[in-house]
């Protein structure tokens, strides 16, 4: 069957992108020669047929590869179906296809630039490709990160665990006064008093620090009203006693 390019044309401004297709299967395709295959590649691509076009493109690999609008149909089937693979976040076998799919693109997609550095048809597709390579390389990170396991503790175990993650922390920075400050600035004084008390005590611990815990420990309502922990309210009796420890360091 004779295939006129100009036709061609004609049916792709028309959008006949289907039109094409059709001729394309009426033809034996390995016997077309390299431009009118080009077509039906667009054709296929325009239809959302990207495999097609990428088998398709492909056979013609010795020819296309110093052929610009060859380099700019093969990287932008892969980019497309690259970025419609990216539908299914969960499933890993996926996120590997698609990132294959986004670094096949950026290769072509270079390739291509360095034929023709003026070529305005691969020029537009470049930022898309290498901003879509990145995500679709973190996602398949994350997808195959293992997922936590959620473990039951009880209440007591917690505690445990907790207190020695803080215990190992504050033996690594007992003697070193800088983190010792920093941390007593950023504890939050709803948490356990002990660690404070720990600073507090803490021989490295800088007149500064003892004189901060002083005031952030809000000293006009927790420890000047009253003549002894006696007269503390039991909510008030840690900080009472916290700025005990404190004020000798200063006096």
């Amino acid at each position: 069957m004779n295939i006129d390019v100009q036709e061609l044309e004609r049916l792709y401004k028309n959008n006949s992108h289907k039109s094409i297709i059709k001729k394309l299967t009426e033809s034996n395709s390995n016997n077309l020669p390299f431009e009118i295959k080009l077509h039906f590649a667009r054709a296929y691509i325009n239809e959302s047929h990207y495999d097609d076009a990428i088998v398709l493109l492909n056979s013609e690999v010795d020819k296309g590869e110093n052929d610009v609008f060859w380099n700019y149909l093969l990287c932008y089937a892969y980019y497309q179906k690259g970025n419609f693979s990216a539908y299914s976040p969960d499933d890993i076998d996926l996120q590997k296809e698609q990132l294959e799919f986004y670094e096949i693109a950026k290769k072509y997609n270079d390739q291509g630039l360095n034929l023709d550095k003026s070529h305005e048809r691969l020029t537009f597709l470049k930022p898309f490709i290498n901003t879509y390579l990145g995500n679709s390389q973190k996602a398949l990170k994350r997808a195959m990160r293992p997922k936590p396991v959620k473990v039951k503790i009880t209440k007591e175990e917690y505690e445990r665990k907790y207190s020695k993650i803080f215990d190992d922390y504050f033996d690594k920075i007992s003697s070193d006064t800088l983190k010792l400050h920093r941390t007593a600035d950023s504890w939050n004084w709803d948490e356990d008093y002990k660690y404070l008390f720990i600073i507090a005590k803490n021989k490295n611990t800088d007149l500064g620090t003892a004189l901060m815990l002083f005031w952030q420990g809000q000293p006009l309502d927790y420890w000047l009203p009253y003549t002894s922990v006696i007269e503390v309210e039991e909510q008030n009796k840690k900080a009472y006693e916290l700025f005990r420890v404190a004020v000798p360091k200063y006096y």
